[in-house]
């Protein structure tokens, strides 16, 4: 029978692993060549990599002057207090923790240009329609609130239609302005300042933001 192989260690990290072994029980990493694939000279072992493989001690992957026992849950780099970011599902490097906005409050110039233009067109249409009738509508029960309400939804429903049912707060600003230019077109029409005026404009602003917001 012949003499027993040794056991490898991992160039990454030092742990030793099993002879067959072609990855690190530890960090993950390859410490075999992959099948068809010529083996290479290690490199020799720096200091600091002996220290780590002699202790058990690591140093940070971003910053190396600082130890640390704290790794990546993801990649596996070891990270430090300094560049660690703390994510509901454990320690991240700072690139593995880089998360793109959810597609829904993802909004392109595009849809801002369409947004904004349907505000305005829908805001001056309604502020006409809302000026007309308005004085018709005071002192009908409820009348007020529904077309106050119906101008809102209207701004906000196209909003959020022309920017593909995005949310956020940049669409929230476009019927924002969308209901003040509905607001001083409606004015300007019926130029006749009432005290329900004040209750039908903040009913009409919640209407639209709350669309796409």
């Amino acid at each position: 029978m012949g003499p027993s192989a040794s056991p490898i260690t991992c160039r990454t990290c030092g742990t030793e692993n099993r002879p067959q072994a072609r990855y690190c029980i530890n960090c993950g990493g390859a410490v075999a060549p992959e099948p068809g694939e010529s083996p290479t000279a290690s490199p020799a072992a720096s200091p600091a990599a002996s220290e780590e493989a002699q202790y058990g001690v690591h140093r940070c992957t971003f910053h190396p002057e600082v130890e640390t026992g704290l790794a990546c849950g993801k990649c596996g780099q070891y990270i430090c207090p300094r560049c660690m970011i703390q994510t509901p599902v454990g320690a991240r490097c700072r690139d593995c923790a880089r998360v793109t906005p959810h597609p829904t409050y993802d909004v392109s110039t595009n849809y801002f240009v369409r947004a904004s233009v349907a505000a305005a067109v829908v805001g001056i249409v309604g502020g006409i329609l809302w000026g007309a009738l308005w004085p018709h509508l005071v002192g009908i029960l409820f009348l007020p609130w529904l077309m106050a309400a119906g101008v809102g939804l209207a701004i906000g429903e196209a909003v959020s239609f022309m920017s593909n049912r995005k949310r956020g707060r940049g669409l929230a600003g476009v019927a924002v302005a969308g209901v003040t230019l509905s607001i001083i077109t409606m004015l300007l029409v019926a130029p006749i300042f009432h005290y329900l005026h004040l209750l039908a404009f903040a009913l009409t602003y919640y209407m639209a933001v709350s669309r796409v917001r």
